[in-house]
């Protein structure tokens, strides 16, 4: 099939002519901070949450890798159910691997997606119930990196 020299011209002048996209949000302030979260939101496909410091101030987009998740505290027994569920998140992912274990790929599995399901079961915690810290770290512009996260009870 021949292409027409002037719809192949005028497809290229078009691509050309579309604007770049626009970031998806600007460049945040990452200034080491520690502070108590509300209205967080988990985004699954990246791993970060967005949050609203508790007292106000501006939406973060945050991420963090497992390390920088903790147990919660100063809950108390019977804990809020999203506490007990981010506890026992925990706790599962902190088993080692072994590769000798028939269940050694789920294991590994969880592990590597732990954060993004912890940061969805973040969504459910009470209001001002998430801590965490922060830094710019080694990452995109637009979001900081977590040093610290845990459940604190209020």
């Amino acid at each position: 099939m021949k292409l027409n020299a002037a719809v192949v011209a005028a497809g290229l002048m078009l691509v050309v002519a579309l604007p770049a996209a626009a970031p998806a949000s600007a460049e945040q302030n990452c200034e080491p901070a520690t502070t108590r979260l509300t209205q967080v939101s988990a985004e699954a496909v990246d791993g970060t949450i967005y949050a609203t410091p508790l007292g106000g101030g501006e939406q973060l987009r945050l991420r963090a890798d497992l390390e920088a998740y903790h147990h919660s505290s100063g809950f108390g027994a019977p804990a809020p159910e999203a506490v007990t569920e981010w506890d026992q998140t925990l706790d599962q992912v902190a088993e080692p691997v072994d590769s000798s274990d028939p269940n050694w790929y789920g294991k590994a599995k969880a592990r590597v997606f732990a954060p993004r399901t912890l940061n969805t079961i973040a969504e459910r915690l009470p209001d001002g119930a998430l801590q965490v810290s922060y830094e710019p770290g080694e990452r995109p512009a637009d979001w900081c990196a977590i040093t610290s996260i845990e459940p604190v009870a209020p």
